[in-house]
Parts: structure tokens; C-alpha cells; sequence
């Protein structure tokens, strides 16, 4: 029998360089759950020279995503989603596609230039326009409980974020009794 208080899934959202994969994976882990990144899908979906718009394979991406979040939750396991979702129809979509399964949010932050220099030091780099962009749009869209990634490791931000979860499970598991 399926734990549905297992069934939960996190949204684990922020601007490029600011350290959203690494937590989101060392939280997967934590909580025994399945890792799912939208820039890992978008990069299977898009080969160099894809002829889709950057805003048609988000779109894909998050449908795929969702998709896969579902049939892990059906079976009682956690899911953690990175992406930035900087994009509000984005959030939304995943949010209403994932609607029937508690979840949690959060905001990682970090100055510009902590992103940027993380960027950079990339075996890949985003690039500094578009860190920049998605930084402020990012900023712009206020959605999850926000955490600061400077000067704390994975593990220190993993840990904060696995405490919340703990305690808004433990809250909704008294309110039911």
C-alpha cells in the first residue's frame, strides 16, 4: 500500500549559478525522493540547431516533467523539480498539472554577482545576459519560501529546506487528528 503522506513534491526554483541543482539533488537524496531537472530535459529535447523556440521547449519540458512527477508520486516517492521557473505560466502549469499532491516551494537567492562568478566557473556557462535576465525575472516573480544560498554549502541549504518540509508535514498531520 501506497504512503500518501510520502506523496509530496518540491519546487525548487531560482536564478542560474545560484546553486538550485545542487541543493535540489542533495534534497532528492534526503528525502529518499526522485531528482527531476528541467534543464536536463530541455537539453535531451534540443540537440544543437533544434528548430523550437526556447519557450516551446520549456513548455515540453515542464509537460514531460509532470508528467514523470506523476507516476513517481502515484507510487508514494517524493519528487524535487529544478528549474528556474521564471516564467509564471510555466509555474503555473506544473503547479496545476502536480495540483492533487502536497507540495512545497522554494526561492533560492543569491546576490548577482555570486551568480554570475558561479556561472562563469561553469563546465558549460550559461552566459552573463542571461543570468542576468532570469536573475531579475526570477526576482520579479515572487513564489516559494525564499532561502539564501551565500556562503552555506548544499548541505546547509538542503537541511534548512528539509526542516520546513518536516514541520509543515508534521503541522498538517495534527491537523487532521
Amino acid at each position: 500500500m501506497v504512503n500518501l503522506s510520502m506523496c509530496y513534491w518540491v519546487l525548487v526554483r531560482g536564478a542560474g549559478g545560484v546553486g538550485k541543482s545542487i541543493t535540489a539533488w542533495v534534497l532528492s537524496q534526503a528525502i529518499g525522493g526522485e531528482y527531476i531537472s528541467i534543464d536536463k530535459i530541455v537539453e535531451m529535447l534540443a540537440p544543437e540547431g533544434c528548430c523550437l523556440s526556447p519557450k516551446m521547449l520549456a513548455s515540453i519540458a515542464c509537460q514531460k516533467a509532470a508528467s514523470r512527477a506523476k507516476e513517481t508520486l502515484a507510487l508514494g516517492t517524493p519528487v524535487v523539480i529544478d528549474w528556474h521557473f521564471a516564467d509564471p505560466q510555466a509555474l503555473e502549469a506544473i503547479k496545476g498539472e502536480l495540483s492533487g499532491f502536497q507540495s512545497f516551494a522554494f526561492c533560492l537567492h543569491a546576490p548577482l554577482n555570486t551568480c554570475l562568478v558561479r556561472d562563469a566557473a561553469r563546465e558549460r556557462p550559461v552566459g552573463e545576459e542571461n543570468i542576468r535576465e532570469i536573475h531579475a525575472r526570477v526576482s520579479d516573480l515572487p513564489y516559494g519560501i525564499p532561502v539564501s544560498t551565500e556562503g552555506r554549502t548544499p548541505d546547509e541549504i538542503t537541511s534548512e529546506m528539509h526542516e520546513q518540509i518536516c514541520r509543515d508535514i508534521a503541522a498538517e498531520t495534527l491537523s487532521f487528528s
